[in-house]
């Protein structure tokens, strides 16, 4: 029996069964981020990453809710959404067992029992992360702040 040869990186000496897995290797931990977006420049590691992206570019929404027809660019937010249909709030206080959709609702909400003080994300803040999630989570404290007297 021949043992299979492998092939080693000649940046970290991992070694790999193939040249392809080698290759893939190389790309994703030591090229950086191979993957531009042509619209924005933004820098993926992964292709399929970049692909994904696009979709805001191109408005396609490949995800569609079988319950109402809402459509989105991406699979995690159309699960998030079903769990409006479902009513499931996977996320709850252990103070007043309130319970949220996504965890960054029930992390400010936790603020309304320890008294810390509310920081709305500022504007560079908004610009260089999901600018929709950054609204929806300061409308969310705001209401919190509104509603818990504080």
């Amino acid at each position: 029996r021949n043992p299979k040869r492998l092939s080693e990186c000649h940046l970290c000496k991992k070694l790999y069964n193939s040249t392809c897995k080698l290759k893939a290797h190389v790309r994703l931990c030591h090229d950086g981020k191979p993957c531009t977006c042509p619209f924005c420049g933004k820098a993926f590691k992964q292709k399929g990453h970049l692909s994904r992206h696009m979709n805001i570019h191109t408005g396609e929404k490949p995800f569609t809710c079988g319950d109402c027809g809402k459509s989105f660019i991406q699979k995690g937010d159309l699960r998030r959404h079903i769990l409006t249909h479902t009513g499931e709030k996977p996320f709850s206080c252990g103070d007043c067992g309130k319970g949220f959709i996504r965890k960054e609702h029930l992390t400010a909400h936790k603020r309304t029992h320890t008294g810390e003080r509310y920081l709305l994300p500022s504007v560079h803040e908004c610009f260089s992360s999901n600018l929709t999630q950054c609204y929806t989570m300061k409308r969310m404290i705001l209401f919190e702040i509104v509603t818990s007297g504080k």
